[in-house]
Order: C-alpha cells, then sequence, then structure tokens
C-alpha cells in the first residue's frame, strides 16, 4: 500500500479469515465465535447518561495484548517473502489477529478474566469494566470528580495489571485530563469539543449527545435516486437509545412505501417519492445541530419519576420513556431516556389495535429501566 503525503491514522493488518481453501472450508467457519459475553450497547449507553461526570477511553491495541496459546499458533500460520528473488518463509502469529471470528470473544474474555484474577484489588474499576465495556471502549464516569478520580486511577492500576494501557481520554472535567499516562500525544489538557461515544458523538464542553448524519444522496437532478440509494442513506441513522426515533421513522416509511410499490433495486422513483425523499435528505444536516442533555438526573433531586407515554397512528406507533428529577429548590429536570418506533404493516390494522401494540411496546421499553452498577 503506497500513500503520497501523511499518512491520516495508524494503519493495521486485517487477515482475511473467511476466505476459502481448496476444500471449500475457511479458519473462520471451523472456528467458534464464542459468542457475545458483554453487555449490550443500549444498557452501556444508558448507564453512561447516568454520570455527572462522564469519563471515556479505549484500550491500546487490545488484540496485541492477548497471547494465543502456543498449541493454537499453527492455525495462524503466514507466508512472506521480502522481494520476488527471496525464499518464502513462514511466521506464526503469536497473538490474536484482526479477521478471526473469535476474535471479539476472546478480547472480552480476557477483560473477565482480569477482574476476576484483579478486581479485589480495584473494585471501583472492576465494576466499570464488567459493565461499562464496549469491545476496547469504556464509557464511565461517577457522580463527583473525587470519585472519578479514583476510578480512573484504579482503571490504570488494572489495566496496567494486565499489561494494557488505557488512552484517549475524554472527560467533560478538565481534571480528569491531566497526568494521563499516555506516550503517544493522542490526549489533550482542554476539554474536547466532541468525542465518539459507541457511534454516537458526546460534546463533552456542552456535555450533550449528538448526531453525526451524512446522507448519501445528492440532490441534484442529474442524481438517480433509488431503493439502493435510500436504504444506504437510512442505514446511517444509528440511534441505538432512540433519541430521534421520528427522523428514523420518516425513512422506514418511505422504505415500506417502495416495498409496497414492489420497485427493483436500481428502479426510479416516483416523481411525488423522489421530491418527499430529497425534503427529507436536505432535513437530515439539521440533525447534526442537536445537542441532547447527556446527564439525565439532576443534582439533589428529591426523587426519580419514570413516564412512559405510546401512541399509534395508522402509519406508525410509538412508545417513549422519560425521566423527571424533582429538587428542593424547586427546580424541575425532565429528560428523554429512551423510545422505540414500529412501521405499521402494510396489511390494514385498525386504529385501537396499533395503540395496543403501542402499549404493548412501551411495557418492554419500561423492562430496560436503568440498573445501579
Amino acid at each position: 500500500m503506497v500513500f503520497y503525503g501523511p499518512i491520516p491514522n495508524p494503519l493495521r493488518t486485517v487477515f482475511d479469515a473467511s476466505c476459502a481453501t481448496s476444500t471449500g472450508e475457511s479458519l473462520n467457519s471451523i472456528l467458534a465465535n464464542g459468542g457475545v459475553i458483554q453487555d449490550e450497547l443500549f444498557a452501556i449507553l444508558l448507564r453512561f447518561r447516568k454520570n455527572r461526570i462522564g469519563l471515556i477511553s479505549d484500550i491500546k491495541k487490545i488484540f496485541r495484548m492477548i497471547f494465543i496459546d502456543e498449541s493454537q499458533r499453527d492455525l495462524l500460520r503466514i507466508v512472506w517473502k521480502e522481494s520476488i528473488d527471496d525464499s518464502i518463509k513462514t511466521y506464526k502469529m503469536n497473538r490474536v489477529v484482526y479477521g478471526t471470528t473469535c476474535a471479539p470473544y476472546l478480547a472480552q474474555r480476557v477483560l473477565k478474566q482480569l477482574v476476576m484474577d484483579d478486581g479485589h484489588n480495584y473494585p471501583l474499576a472492576a465494576s466499570a469494566v464488567s459493565s461499562d465495556m464496549c469491545m476496547d471502549d469504556l464509557l464511565t464516569g461517577a457522580a463527583d470528580i473525587y470519585s472519578d478520580k479514583q476510578l480512573k486511577e484504579q482503571l490504570i492500576g488494572l489495566f496496567r495489571r494486565g499489561g494494557m494501557q488505557l488512552h484517549k481520554w475524554s472527560s467533560n472535567c478538565k481534571e480528569l485530563l491531566a497526568n494521563s499516562e499516555v506516550s503517544d500525544g493522542d490526549v489533550s489538557l482542554t476539554i474536547p469539543d466532541e468525542t465518539k461515544a459507541l457511534g454516537l458523538l458526546w460534546r463533552p464542553q456542552k456535555n450533550s449527545l449528538a448526531f453525526s448524519v451524512s446522507a448519501n444522496v445528492d440532490t441534484c437532478e442529474s442524481f438517480k435516486i433509488n431503493k439502493r440509494s435510500v436504504l444506504s442513506t437510512t442505514a446511517r441513522i444509528f440511534d441505538p437509545l432512540g433519541l430521534i426515533s421520528p427522523v428514523v421513522t420518516k425513512a422506514k416509511l418511505v422504505m415500506q412505501e417502495l416495498w409496497r410499490l414492489k420497485l427493483d433495486w436500481n428502479d426510479s422513483f416516483p416523481i411525488q417519492l423522489e421530491s418527499q425523499w430529497k425534503r427529507f435528505v436536505t432535513f437530515l444536516s439539521t440533525i447534526n445541530t442537536l445537542n441532547i442533555p447527556r446527564y439525565i438526573f439532576l443534582d439533589y433531586a428529591l426523587k426519580l419519576e419514570l413516564h412512559g407515554f405510546a401512541d399509534a397512528s395508522e402509519k406508525a406507533y410509538d412508545a417513549a420513556i422519560y425521566v423527571r428529577c424533582p429538587s428542593n429548590s424547586g427546580e424541575i429536570s425532565t429528560n428523554l431516556l429512551y423510545s422505540k418506533s414500529r412501521i405499521a404493516p402494510l396489511k390494514s390494522v385498525t386504529i385501537p389495535r396499533l395503540e395496543l401494540c403501542a402499549a404493548v411496546l412501551l411495557a418492554k421499553l419500561a423492562q430496560k429501566k436503568p440498573s445501579h452498577r
């Protein structure tokens, strides 16, 4: 691979372990993927909104920090030669490689083992690693600066025991960004404008969550809009908490109409539907200006109330849960916690039945209320 000018980001080698051999088998086809043993993305993001002071980091080169058992290294052989005239050399990979189906599980399992082996010496870090890790990304925090400093110190100590290093620290508290253990200059001592948080954007200075949606559709007259481009744009709207579910519902309704019309992937749109889609795409850019409060509670709140709402129309139904926090001073904080929307089926369904579906959806959402670490 040749680059002219500066390389924008570090490069990593990804081995195609799904490439079939002459027998039709590949390494990935005979490997067990191990399953998922970490908490779901929804729960991790939800807990992240409970901490007044947020703290984000990730593990540096996590796969390269995990050794493969010596008896298994023959399965990770590669052949290489420096030039066309050199003889072929065979190498064995000693550590987990990108591209194998079991790599994510191995990373998760190693973190679980680290907590079991050394977590008793770092209780705050052990709790955070067990519940606030998504692969190598950590989204955690605490209610005050002192607790967050303790948490950070314990996290650094725990991962040091496993031969790992946390880097790319971000927080809405400047004091937490000082004295970070980094050597590659990837940390700033000032609060960043925005940073990625498991697919969402976190703007620490405003302590808000945001979206970065780039529509893969041109609104010019010469651009051909089809079902393929609509699906591509819809898939770019990543909203695991349902914070902008009305926007996603709009896109899904257009997609449903395409299926109803039985259009092929490359067929042109009807004029009316094309105009509707272009208006939607033009509107998408305004989503990037939204700032949704990350911290959902209120300091010194008297109590915490969860309020659920559900409703339906002929086209879709939705359920949403809000958190309401009153304080001694009379201040009241109300924030959307999460929501979920569904498109009504193409087959005609009565409004009362759709409202019942919305109520069932709300009941399922209520079971996902935020849990304490």
